[in-house]
């Protein structure tokens, strides 16, 4: 599988062939491992191939229903495909697992929240990536946002002043 990893991250038509045939084939031999659906289900989601990496985020669930990793892909292809309430529900779920939690899941499911109008609660899920992550980018930036459309501009700037790559130019075009 790990060779399959490789070739995914490679452009080259013929490696990514080969990355995806190696996959395909740990899945084919070795059903219960899990992280060739991840990496599969990754791969296709960053191929907007969203009906792809949901069917094996969703093998690999059924395979194994204690990887949050797998949680949180299903979740946001999900989203990808217009289903928020399944998305939030998927990831909820994920987030109940023992196992310890990956950091960009609770910013993820922030922006979820967010994008379904419960503001208190992607604010909770903001803050917790930034109380694991002092310098988790996505979820202060997000979070940032949040603050900005709920009128509170001021608590916003000063999120916005503290990113590190976001000059004032483009931090005030959000406002």
């Amino acid at each position: 599988h790990d060779y399959g990893s490789f070739c995914l991250q490679h452009k080259g038509s013929e490696s990514v062939e080969a990355g995806l045939a190696m996959l395909d084939r740990a899945i084919l031999t070795h059903p219960h491992f899990v992280l060739p659906y991840i990496v599969l289900s990754r791969y296709f989601m960053t191929q907007n191939q969203f009906e792809k990496a949901f069917q094996i985020a969703k093998e690999g669930i059924q395979i194994n229903d204690k990887i949050p990793d797998l949680f949180h892909v299903l979740g946001m292809v999900l989203k990808e495909m217009g289903q928020l309430k399944e998305a939030i529900e998927v990831m909820e779920e994920g987030m109940k697992l023992e196992n310890e939690n990956p950091i960009g899941m609770y910013g993820d499911l922030g922006l979820l929240y967010s994008l379904a109008g419960q503001f208190t609660k992607a604010k909770d899920y903001y803050l917790r990536a930034s109380e694991i992550n002092p310098d988790y980018y996505n979820a202060k930036f997000n979070y940032g946002l949040l603050l900005s459309r709920s009128g509170m501009v001021d608590e916003s700037i000063e999120i916005f002043e503290n990113l590190p790559s976001l000059d004032r130019n483009a931090y005030e075009a959000l406002l």
